[in-house]
């Protein structure tokens, strides 16, 4: 979590809280499961594909700034993470599941170049997984994210329709369930 991002903490940690129960994780009979990887000049996995609510809710409170903000750094984390779970045979829950990576930022990466774009690549194509940006914060950042969006299989295909922008985040929290019902119908 970028050092931009300090004094928001209260608002992105109940953003994730929303999703959580949105998304049912930890309800009973839920197949759901929720990663949480924060990031800055570097990232951290705090929980990875859990249906723990109680495990989420303690990560969500020990969420802390991790300095600037750079996109690589947690894409990697997501990419060893999946391998991981293909070699291990968790990855996938059963018939019609799906995966969906939400990258929330600001928008104000300072790594650059070709990488983010073959990490993401990875991840929404061989990975089968639909990739969302949540841009909090300027329009302006929309070319700093395309590279991170796709659809399943069909990474760098109809960006936009992929990325959204809030305008702060207070907005974040109050659009969370419009935002998860939207993830929620990624194909």
């Amino acid at each position: 979590l970028s050092g931009s991002m300090m004094g928001s903490f209260a608002q992105l940690r109940q953003f994730l809280r929303d999703m959580m129960q949105t998304f049912e994780i930890g309800a009973a009979g839920s197949r759901n499961r929720m990663a949480i990887v924060g990031f800055g000049t570097g990232s951290r996995v705090y929980s990875w594909l859990t249906r723990d609510g109680s495990k989420l809710e303690s990560d969500i409170q020990s969420l802390d700034c991790l300095g600037g903000t750079c996109f690589a750094p947690p894409l990697e984390d997501v990419l060893k993470c999946l391998r991981q779970d293909s070699t291990g045979g968790s990855d996938r829950s059963g018939p019609g599941t799906r995966r969906i990576l939400m990258f929330q930022t600001d928008g104000c990466n300072v790594d650059s170049g070709s990488q983010i774009g073959a990490l993401s690549r990875e991840i929404v194509n061989g990975f089968d997984t639909t990739s969302y940006a949540i841009v909090v914060g300027e329009a302006s950042a929309k070319d700093r994210v395309r590279d991170i969006v796709g659809a399943a299989g069909r990474h760098g295909e109809n960006t936009d329709a992929f990325i959204m922008f809030i305008d702060n985040y207070d907005k974040l929290q109050e659009e969370a369930v419009r935002i998860a019902t939207k993830l929620s119908k990624a194909t």
